[in-house]
């Protein structure tokens, strides 16, 4: 180990040979508005394995003296209170897995990266404090070493002790740095299987403070330091660890972290040669699942997803695509979820209720890791930024998810403002997610908006929807060989992909394909779009088979289409296959009793068909309003018997959708007025 004086003249020799005098001048030109110098890592390396093994075993004292020796180049008529070493450009094998951090690293110079997870407010904190003595007046400046304000233990000018005399903090005369506190947990990419993902509190300072969100991908140098836990009086033998950052940066290369090697990329372009590619990529998909290949091959595309489009106006447009799977118990979605999961280079797992105060989107909340300050806490949706969120169970989630859904889903951002934080986090994820029938089993005659505890704004907002109905048929004994097969390790086909090369295909792809749709693709979606908007003048009820949105999945489906064939054209044939799954989507979901396609019966509590009805109805009770200000039950009940021939149960039915909606309230039981 080097003593101080030398540990002083290497800083000296490096700071001269490799030009950094140049830097400290024009660093005091803009003190103290800029007050940190950051210093290449490589070029420490290079200069001196002694400096280098002192900063990394005993970084506070290296550090220290490092910024001593550069307040001492400032000018000297310039009052230098502060001044930072950021270290940067540390090479990937100095990384730390957050979980492999030991009690032999304690002190250590360290490098880990993660997620940011939770944030707290920025609040100032003392460094040195200014205390005036109550007996003589005498200022006295005091370090502050640790979490709790230390007084001096005696004046510098009368002598008196701290028992003998009062000390007064001079805010003026003291020196404060900002603070903020952060967690970082692991990137989803690096836990494998049942893994816990592990967290590490980070403490910030100075102008490295407010410069991060919930969500964002970070890499921090810093030392590893310890806390004890209990309280001052009785302090317990096990500690915990933070980490104090010496510098953050923000990782914007996505996928990162999935190594692709000369060979894998070889295979990755030789696979993507097969003709059948999509088949091939949609059978690994939960293979022991039987059938659903319009699913999987849709949740394969959702996979590859769609390019985003930013406009000249600012004004952003997803390429992201939102998948929804409805269904009976024991169909398969929560097994679907689960292998996207495993699969995606980037996803994470929740349920609609979600594992955390912030829930699926994010929360401000004040607790123990702001330690009384304002926290802001990122949920699955923040988290999985860049990535996949499966969502088992959507239809259970809070209520203030479910505000803020809407936002997340189309803008892709969710913000907050609450307790005077202010923040815009990023959600650019895909959504695969899965709800279960209000009533247990889906029934294929009542539209999905009345099924499911979703509002249909929110159901418009998914590019595609499956229902999962368990209706036993001629395809039982078929599913029954399936499921024996595997258990029995039967299997008919040998996979030729791994889960490993999958992942590594779907990175490469999203890093390095970026389609165009060719002419006789953009044709295609055209005429297809046309040809269903024109069923709404043959339909008596005036039913509208697609809208502008299903336009817009249909782009993103043609693109992930190419994308998964490592193509950067998107042909006629990708097109045809987005047509393919957005049909057979409307004709399974959207379709009526009577055989018209309505897609009001998704994205509209009322559909089209049935409009009249309602209409008729409001009629009726502002009818019989009149004079007494309400209508009874039965009255309105035997007046859309008689003008239209509604039955009974129809009737209490509309009346609930209609409450549910705000239409109309009951200002008593059994009694209806319209809300104007």
């Amino acid at each position: 180990m080097l003593n101080e004086d030398e540990i002083r003249e290497l800083w000296d020799l490096f700071i001269m040979q490799y030009g950094y005098n140049l830097k400290i001048s024009m660093l005091s030109e803009k003190y103290p508005e800029e007050r940190s110098l950051y210093i290449d890592f490589m070029e420490i390396q290079d200069f001196s394995q002694e400096l280098l093994e002192n900063l990394t075993t005993n970084p506070e004292e290296t550090l220290l003296i490092g910024e001593e020796v550069i307040a001492k180049k400032f000018p000297e008529e310039q009052k230098v209170e502060i001044v930072h070493i950021r270290l940067k450009n540390i090479p990937d094998d100095r990384l730390r897995e957050i979980r492999k951090i030991r009690s032999k690293n304690i002190g250590e110079l360290i490098t880990i990266e993660g997620l940011v997870r939770q944030v707290t407010e920025v609040r100032p904190k003392l460094l040195t404090g200014a205390f005036e003595c109550a007996s003589c007046g005498h200022i006295n400046y005091k370090d502050q070493e640790t979490e709790n304000l230390e007084m001096p233990l005696y004046c510098e000018g009368c002598g008196k002790k701290k028992g003998e005399t009062k000390f007064k903090l001079l805010e003026d005369f003291s020196v404060f740095l900002d603070s903020q506190k952060i967690e970082v947990q692991e990137n989803p990419e690096d836990i494998r299987g049942g893994e816990q993902p592990q967290r590490l509190q980070v403490y910030l300072e100075d102008d490295l403070t407010g410069i991060v969100v919930p969500g964002d991908r970070v890499r921090i140098t810093g030392i590893l330091k310890t806390r004890p836990r209990g309280t001052k009086q009785f302090p317990s033998v096990v500690f915990d660890i933070y980490l104090h950052a010496i510098n953050v940066e923000s990782i914007k290369e996505e996928y990162k972290s999935i190594n692709l090697t000369e060979e894998d990329v070889e295979r990755i372009r030789e696979f993507a040669q097969d003709k059948n590619v999509i088949e091939k990529l949609r059978k690994k998909i939960a293979s022991t699942l039987f059938g659903l290949d319009i699913e999987k091959e849709a949740i394969l595309l959702q996979l590859f997803g769609g390019v985003p489009l930013k406009r000249r106006d600012g004004t952003r447009i997803r390429g992201d695509i939102h998948i929804l799977l409805v269904g009976d118990p024991g169909t398969g979605k929560s097994q679907l979820l689960k292998y996207i999961t495993n699969i995606a280079p980037k996803s994470i797992y929740t349920s609609g209720k979600g594992s955390t105060a912030a829930g699926l989107t994010a929360a401000a909340t004040k607790e123990e890791f702001g330690e009384g300050r304002w926290t802001l806490e990122a949920g699955a949706l923040v988290l999985a930024d860049n990535g996949i969120a499966a969502i088992d169970e959507i239809d259970k989630m809070d209520d203030k998810d479910r505000v803020a859904m809407h936002e997340a889903m189309e803008q892709q951002t969710i913000t907050i403002s609450k307790a005077g934080m202010n923040a815009t986090l990023m959600a650019r994820c895909s959504i695969l997610a899965a709800a279960n029938p209000k009533f247990g089993r889906f029934d294929v005659a009542r539209p999905l908006s009345d099924q499911l505890n979703l509002p249909p704004t929110l159901l418009s907002r998914f590019d595609a929807i499956f229902k999962m109905p368990d209706i036993p048929g001629e395809i039982d004994s078929q599913i029954a060989d399936h499921i024996l097969d595997v258990h029995m390790e039967r299997e008919s086909e040998k996979e030729e992909i791994d889960d490993e090369f999958f992942k590594k295909y779907i990175a490469y792809a999203k890093k390095h394909i970026i389609p165009r749709i060719m002419p006789d693709a953009r044709e295609e979606l055209k005429q297809y779009y046309l040809k269903m908007r024109n069923l709404y003048n043959q339909t008596p009820t005036k039913s509208i088979p697609i809208t502008a949105r299903q336009m817009e999945a249909l782009i993103r489906l043609t693109q992930a289409s190419a994308r998964a064939r490592l193509s950067n054209i998107a042909t006629a044939e990708d097109a045809k296959r987005a047509i393919k799954i957005i049909q057979h989507f409307i004709e399974d979901i959207a379709t009526t009793p009577e055989g018209t396609i309505d897609i009001d019966r998704v994205v509209s509590t009322i559909p089209s068909g049935e409009r009249s009805k309602y209409e008729t109805i409001m009629d009726i009770i502002k009818d019989l309003s009149t004079g007494k200000g309400y209508a009874g039950e039965d009255e309105i009940i035997r007046e859309a018997k008689v003008r239209s021939g509604i039955d009974e149960h129809e009737v209490r039915k509309i009346l609930n959708v209609l409450a549910r909606d705000n239409l109309v309230y009951q200002p008593f039981t059994g009694r209806y007025k319209a809300i104007e």
